[in-house]
């Protein structure tokens, strides 16, 4: 007869597993329903990981020991469908003549037993093998709801690898493989096992043409070689920092989560350039131009479905070449907008319009024409609304800024303050003025970072993300009132302080033992993530740097208090165990007259989501909310 391992069976099978691993080979299995103090201590769950030693025969031991057996018992006749159908070896191996007599169920019997059932069925060992390898998951640090994910993603595996359930689950399950990236990527390829196929195949596909592209343009000397007419559009435009080894990974889950959403492409293609090519995909074609690392952070913070529509726009102010003419150099290199800060203003001012984009692309309006007059207000009506129009107004944003302010007879010091608001909020020239001076500051749109995170940081690996807190975590400084030019905070307050849960806090600066704290943070965040998350573990670290501090620059200005990313901040951090998602709570240091919060919440995927930012003047007993 068919025979299925029964989840009640199973509890009991992860919980001697992992007591058997551990050298606790008499440890005792106990059920919810028999909680007796033993010895100061807890009698526990069959399910659980905390076990308590036998310490004697009392009337309470005794039945709490025959409701353990009695359950173990009922779950084995439960998987035979009733004790007589229950295999003799099986039998011998329970002791029934050890039944109601109060003895203990310990983790060697439970190990028994299972190698008597195990030994019945070869169907029943892989059933007990993948049991096993789902509780390694969950110890690794993956939550229920990702196992779930797994489980049904590696019925896909199976099938296209022809292995078995266990095999594949272990392949999906650990971090780094093909197997496990794909279903990372999610969407699409998670729908069917004929999508994960192609999706396999073309991350093979996506690692050949990447690194055939990196090898074309060492060959004609990067950046500044010479491009010809028989090169592809993506050779032709490339700038060649994107095609590193550092970065393969980091832009194929850019270029995979695209088409993970994407309807329209076509998984059955077996080109290369026609797949990836920047005049295909806009994914691709967007890091291929370059832009600075805050357009990186950026672009991680919007959640994968929505940034077909943030890709198209962006790609719309950085035309392809249509020649060899006029390609000597990356599209970068050559376009009217070249500088770092132009490339982060045009993508603030995007991010600023998102969602009336989002309805132009819907309708089919969305042309350059009607893109530049929407994120280009300042435009004159008469323009032609032409990349060449943008290049001029931001070019000329430094002069404009400055007349601002001498009409408004304020302080020239000011206009790096306008400069700044209008980068960080994708606002106008009149807004940012109008903020600096005493007027109401502009909200920042909710994908847009203060902070800078390298594309290499999305490697799937924590190395970036330790490099930068070690950077990072050792440069605390004072808050300035900007009104008095008094330090708010005294040397010995300057400190970013940690709290984990049910750990005492940890303070890093840049004393000697701050700095000898910054290792033990960095543990405790891969720990709290679990060995399974290196890449939620890297955006975790990458949020209490100053990319994750970056929204000070926005919220505590508006109330005329100097501050950048480097000022001291509490971190709480805290795990969901049904999600996996870890949240950290920012807030001020109680030396402050005044205080505020905001919070990210970190996937397991690594996608960033943050809450508006909220701050409380105690002398003035205001409150307010700016959205991040």
């Amino acid at each position: 007869m068919a025979v299925q391992l029964s989840s009640q069976f199973t509890q009991f099978v992860q919980f001697a597993q992992r007591q058997m691993d551990a050298g606790n080979t008499k440890a005792i299995a106990r059920d919810n329903v028999c909680e007796a103090p033993l010895g100061g201590r807890k009698i526990t769950a069959a399910s659980g990981d905390k076990v308590a030693p036998f310490f004697g025969r009392s009337e309470a031991n005794k039945d709490a020991n025959n409701v353990a057996r009695s359950l173990f018992r009922q779950a084995i006749r439960d998987m035979f469908g009733g004790e007589n159908n229950i295999p003799q070896s099986v039998k011998d191996a329970m002791l029934l003549k050890d039944y109601d007599k109060g003895k203990p169920l310990t983790a060697r019997r439970i190990m028994a037993v299972t190698r008597a059932i195990v030994n019945e069925s070869e169907e029943l060992a892989q059933q007990l093998k993948f049991a096993q390898a789902k509780d390694a998951a969950l110890s690794d640090g993956y939550s229920m709801a990702e196992v779930e994910k797994m489980d049904r993603v590696a019925g896909f595996y199976a099938e296209v690898a022809g292995c078995t359930a266990p095999e594949a689950f272990k392949e999906v399950s650990t971090p780094g493989t093909k197997a496990n990236r794909l279903m990372n990527y999610g969407g699409r390829f998670t729908e069917n096992a004929q999508n994960f196929r192609d999706g396999l195949r073309l991350l093979d596909t996506f690692t050949g043409w990447f690194n055939g592209v990196a090898d074309g343009l060492k060959a004609i000397g990067g950046a500044f070689g010479k491009r010809t007419d028989d090169m592809n559009k993506t050779m032709l435009n490339a700038d060649t920092a994107i095609f590193r080894a550092d970065n393969l990974r980091s832009v194929e889950k850019f270029v995979f989560e695209h088409l993970a959403h994407d309807a329209s492409a076509d998984l059955s293609e077996t080109d290369g350039e026609r797949m990836f090519g920047f005049e295909n995909n806009p994914a691709a074609r967007f890091f291929g131009l370059g832009l600075n690392s805050a357009c990186t952070q950026t672009v991680s913070q919007i959640p994968p479905e929505k940034r077909g529509t943030f890709y198209t726009a962006v790609n719309m102010f950085y035309p392809l070449a249509d020649s060899a003419a006029v390609a000597n150099t990356s599209l970068h290199d050559r376009n009217e907008l070249t500088h770092s800060s132009d490339n982060t203003h045009v993508v603030a001012r995007v991010l600023r319009n998102f969602d009336k984009i989002a309805e132009m692309e819907a309708q089919g309006t969305l042309t350059l024409k009607n893109l530049v007059r929407l994120c280009f207000p300042e435009l004159p009506q008469d323009s032609a609304c032409e990349i060449a129009d943008v290049a001029k107004l931001v070019d000329d944003f430094g002069n404009a800024a400055m007349k601002a302010l001498e009409a408004k007879g304020k302080p020239q010091m000011l206009f790096i303050q306008v400069l700044n608001t209008m980068t960080e909020t994708g606002c106008t020239i009149d807004e940012a003025v109008e903020a600096a001076t005493g007027g109401k500051r502009p909200s920042v749109p909710k994908y847009v970072s203060g902070g800078t995170l390298e594309l290499s940081a999305f490697d799937g690996t924590t190395a970036a993300g330790r490099k930068q807190v070690i950077a990072d975590l050792v440069r605390p400084r004072n808050y300035v009132d900007m009104k008095t030019q008094k330090s708010l905070l005294a040397p010995d307050d300057m400190a970013f302080k940690f709290r984990f849960p049910g750990e005492d806090e940890i303070a890093t600066n840049g004393m000697e033992q701050g700095k000898a704290n910054i290792p033990t943070v960095l543990d405790r965040i891969e720990s709290l993530c679990g060995k399974a998350h290196p890449v939620q573990a890297s955006s975790v670290m990458t949020m209490v740097t100053q990319s994750g501090l970056g929204i000070l620059n926005a919220g505590l200005s508006a109330y005329g208090i100097d501050s950048n990313e480097h000022c001291a901040v509490d971190f709480t951090l805290t795990k969901d165990a049904d999600t996996g998602d870890v949240t950290i709570r920012y807030s001020s240091p109680k030396s402050l007259p005044f205080s505020f919060e905001w919070t990210a919440t970190v996937r397991p995927d690594g996608y960033v989501s943050t809450t508006p930012f909220q701050f409380h003047d105690a002398k003035q007993n205001g409150n307010a909310a700016i959205e991040p």
